[in-house]
């Protein structure tokens, strides 16, 4: 069973924390809200709550949606949205005569009606033969999760609340799906079962289905968007659903992933969803499958009717009241109700036998809300002082609050009682807990405040402001004083009691920073950014590390340096290559004003990376020199060995393998005696790329498979990435392109995962490359744009090197005249900011196009091309690249041959082969079948 709202007059079951029955309109008692088969047990985990980390904003700009509070028992009429309730009809119509999901996008601002049009719509379902079933949940932050709302709705589908315990749900849940399902398979009623835990938040520990896709985040995503399709399919295809998915427009790509693939099901299935302006572009990408319907604001004459029908016996209304009505609500809905419900509460509005008449006296004395802050500030002077207190301390808060934070703010504020035994009087006394938990519910009644989540552990029962705007007028009115030691008290509370409220540490930060407790709140930040890092979400991380920064002790250097490594690790990470320079640069002054050689090495090295990443390897090689003198003053073994790996890197760009091997060699030793296991990860990526280039392809791919299982084990995201690229790298010199393909997505979705622009880029070049050899010209084309404009982006000239060589050979496969422009260009980048091998790589593609203009009457230069050839043999040989040194021979033996120079291409196929055998790579049979055909003529 659900977690509903069930209807004791007609037995409906209706989503849960509706008000009113959307059948038969009845109210719906607390006493009948929720109705599970879950059990009694209590919960031993608490499931994933939202990350509230940004409610602290008062101006109201992230707000906590409102969720679960739909009365729909609201008869008023729907002035100016009849036409839309109307197109909502005709898609529940589709939906059904067509067994097929439709898909509709109510646009508005708050208060134009949206909430409301999805009460009528899901009456209009409730009340068809038979009647339909439904499901409503609401986006409460950005950083809810990643398929919420969806997430919270199968909790309450699976009836899963705080107080179920983990096994219990889980029980629920395999149990429902195999019903659903009508499956007696194991395996794949527990492969949907597991995949819809991990939408919904529910531990599967153990799971051999999500252990499987644990490294391949993206993949598990689309197999659990496919779940969640599946099973919401088969329940469909029983009883038609309508799904009601309040203020997504925020929601996260993965939400939109899910509603992708619920589109795809082939099952009576409505899917409705509303949000602000944003939510319109989120919709482009199903253009073709959704009804996108804007919320227009009121006219004027649609005000008047929306004014007569809360007053029908209204006798006049001046039309100086007319248009300050317009003009403070702008022909929103909701604020025009709002604003005309505070009028009558004032006093405004005067009913006798004849009807109800306008108090003048009233209206001339200008004390009448007709702004929305005004409507909240009347709303609170009828609050008892009880109440006031409550919302005061919630509004400090923030959008989210707990029970036990007002009382903490409360007991804060007040003196303790007076008693020679304090100890036992405090505690024997809880007096002040049931009035708090009274007076949230007459608030709650009251339609102030909401609940939105209860849970087992005492204080940590959590609510809402019912009407947006509410608390940033009750915040504006509080004194700096009333603030300041809230927030303090807020803090000492979360330090303590929080320990069970998602996103903890970025909310304990903001109110640390409003306490005016700067350099706790400086850590709390770098706390919330390592943990927002470690979820590989760059964005947010880098957000809080440039909240920390600022309020950092200039008397804690220690700290300043570690979050000036970080931001600027961090901005790196996302491609912003100069910002993330002129941080290490101020982490390198300060290092050096401190005398500390280590932190001054750390900051050489990271700028030695933008250097190299931008084709200025002189200027890397100079950083890395000094980085290495600073490390070995300070005995900073680490250090050194990242500086040596670092120099390893650049050797091998340039070709110079020995001296690249023998300092990725001292790093591994040196990480070896130090048991640095993520850091052999990295020098045993340096090692395993020298052997690829060398041709030593089995040495590789072991150096390279140990590399992956550190870093995986270490948590290593971004090195897994970079160990995965190497991985795709061998598998295409080897000839296998569908799994070098394979690697490179996987790796692309992961480097997306957590923004990493630099992986991003050299993925999508890497694909293209990969893609045209299989003959997939117009994918290829695709994703070589998309690496050139995050190249160019980032100023990675290296990248846009190779790039700009396949974009080359592209137009030179299809026939495009762009082809010699585009390769000359390619050429002059890779002389320019390339490395030895890709200026060879240059080479070779330029002589595949003059090759092709051999027998051309206007090529007056037939010995062109093998000129090329030549060229990028002399820079093969000299890098020690013998895999495309090899490739090469074979091509300028075969550009020979067709010119009729037999010997000489004889010879050059004969080494060719027997290079290209010896490394075990499939061009070995192409040419020995060419040698031999020469032979035989």
């Amino acid at each position: 069973m659900r977690v509903v709202a069930k209807c004791r007059e007609c037995g409906f079951s209706n989503p849960r924390g509706w008000t009113g029955c959307a059948r038969c309109g009845a109210l719906l008692g607390p006493q009948n809200r929720v109705a599970s088969e879950t059990g009694s047990d209590q919960i031993t985990t608490r499931f994933e709550l939202p990350d509230a980390s940004s409610a602290m904003n008062p101006d109201g700009a992230t707000r906590v949606a409102q969720d679960l509070a739909a009365p729909v028992a609201d008869a008023r009429p729907f002035i100016g949205r009849t036409h839309v309730s109307s197109q909502l009809q005709a898609a529940l119509d589709r939906a059904s005569q067509q067994a097929m999901p439709a898909l509709v996008a109510l646009v508005g601002e708050s208060g134009a009606g949206k909430t409301r049009l999805l009460e009528r719509i899901g009456q209009d379902a409730a009340r068809r033969d038979p009647p339909w079933e439904l499901h409503y949940a609401s986006l409460r932050s950005p950083d809810e999760g990643p398929f919420a709302p969806v997430s919270r709705l199968l909790l309450d589908r699976f009836g899963i609340t705080p107080a179920s315990s983990p096994s219990a749900a889980r029980a629920q849940m395999a149990s429902s799906v195999g019903t659903a399902l009508k499956t007696g398979d194991l395996t794949r009623v527990t492969e949907v079962t597991h995949l819809l835990g991990y939408v919904a938040g529910v531990p599967f520990p153990g799971s051999p289905v999500l252990a499987a896709l644990g490294a391949k985040p993206t993949v598990l995503r689309e197999r659990a968007a496919e779940a969640v399709a599946s099973f919401v399919q088969a329940e469909a295809r029983q009883r038609p659903q309508l799904w009601l998915l309040d203020e997504v427009a925020q929601a996260d790509p993965a939400f939109w992933q899910l509603v992708a693939a619920l589109l795809q099901t082939d099952a009576p299935l409505a899917l409705v969803t509303t949000g602000g302006p944003a939510l319109a572009e989120a919709m482009s990408q199903f253009r073709d499958e959704a009804v996108l319907i804007q919320l227009a604001p009121l006219s004027r004459q649609e005000t008047v009717e929306l004014i007569k029908a809360r007053l029908p016996d209204l006798q006049e209304l001046p039309e100086a009241l007319l248009s300050a009505l317009l003009r403070r609500s702008g022909g929103n809905p909701g604020s025009l109700d709002s604003l005309v419900s505070e009028l009558q509460e004032a006093g405004l509005f005067v009913a006798d036998a004849r009807g109800t008449h306008l108090d003048l006296t009233r209206l001339e004395t200008g004390d009448l809300p007709l702004t929305a802050a005004d409507a909240v500030r009347t709303r609170l002077a009828s609050l008892t002082p009880a109440q006031l207190e409550v919302v005061e301390n919630a509004a400090i808060i923030g959008e989210r609050f707990w029970e036990g934070a007002i009382l903490a703010l409360s007991r804060n504020a007040a003196p303790l009682p007076t008693s020679t035994r304090p100890g036992v009087v405090l505690w024997q006394d809880d007096g002040d807990t049931f009035d708090l938990r009274g007076t949230l519910q007459q608030l709650t009644d009251a339609g102030v405040i909401l609940s939105i989540a209860t849970s087992d552990t005492p204080g940590l029962d959590e609510y809402t402001f019912r009407r947006g705007g509410f608390r940033t007028v009750i915040y504006d009115s509080l004194t700096d004083e009333h603030k300041l030691a809230g927030h303090a008290a807020v803090a000492r509370w979360l330090g303590i009691t929080g320990a069970g409220i998602e996103g903890k540490a970025a909310l304990l930060a903001a109110h640390l920073e409003r306490a005016r407790s700067a350099s706790r709140a400086a850590s709390a930040y770098l706390e919330a950014a390592s943990i927002e890092r470690a979820r590989m979400r760059t964005t947010m991380a880098l957000r809080y590390v440039e909240k920390a920064l600022p309020l950092l002790d200039p008397e804690d250097p220690a700290a300043l340096l570690d979050a000036l490594h970080q931001h600027g690790s961090l901005l790196t990470t996302l491609g912003r290559y100069d910002e993330a320079y002129a941080s290490f640069d101020e982490l390198l002054r300060l290092a050096w004003k401190l005398d500390t050689r280590s932190k001054g090495g750390a900051a050489l090295n990271r700028i030695a990376r933008i250097h190299r990443q931008r084709g200025e390897n002189h200027q890397a090689l100079e950083h890395l020199r000094m980085a290495l003198r600073l490390f070995r003053a300070a005995d900073d073994l680490p250090g050194v060995a990242s500086t040596h790996d670092d120099m390893a890197q650049i050797h091998r760009l340039h070709g110079d393998l020995e001296p690249a091997f023998a300092a990725a060699s001292e790093a591994l030793k040196i990480r070896t005696v130090t048991g640095d296991h993520r850091g052999q990860g990295l020098s045993l990526t340096t090692l395993g790329r020298i052997e690829l280039d060398r041709g030593n392809f089995k040495q590789a791919q072991s150096h390279l498979s140990r590399a992956l299982s550190l870093r995986t084990e270490a948590g290593d995201h971004e090195g897994a990435i970079q160990t995965r690229i190497s991985l795709g790298r061998l598998a295409y010199q080897r000839g296998h392109i569908g799994e070098a393909i394979r690697i490179f997505r996987d790796a692309l979705e992961s480097a997306r995962e957590m923004d990493h622009r630099r992986f991003e880029s050299y993925l999508l070049g890497h694909l293209g490359e990969a893609t045209m050899a299989s003959g997939d010209t117009e994918h290829a084309a695709a994703y070589l744009a998309q690496a050139k404009e995050l190249a160019t982006r980032m100023r990675d000239q290296r990248a846009l090197a190779d790039v700009e060589r396949n974009l080359g050979l592209l137009a030179l496969q299809r026939g495009d005249q762009s082809a010699p422009q585009t390769l000359e260009h390619a050429l002059e980048l890779a002389s320019t900011y390339g490395t030895p091998n890709a200026i060879a790589h240059a080479h070779r593609a330029r002589a595949q196009l003059q090759a092709r203009s051999v027998f051309d009457p206007s090529n007056h230069d037939p010995g062109a091309a093998e000129r090329s050839y030549r060229e990028c043999l002399r820079i093969f040989e000299e890098t020690g690249n013998r895999p495309q040194y090899a490739r090469t021979q074979a091509e300028l033996g075969l550009h020979l041959l067709e010119r009729q120079q037999l010997e000489g291409a004889r010879t050059l196929l004969a080494a060719a082969e027997l290079a290209l055998q010896e490394l075990g790579l499939p061009e070995a049979r192409r040419v020995g079948e060419t040698l031999a055909r020469m032979t035989q003529a």
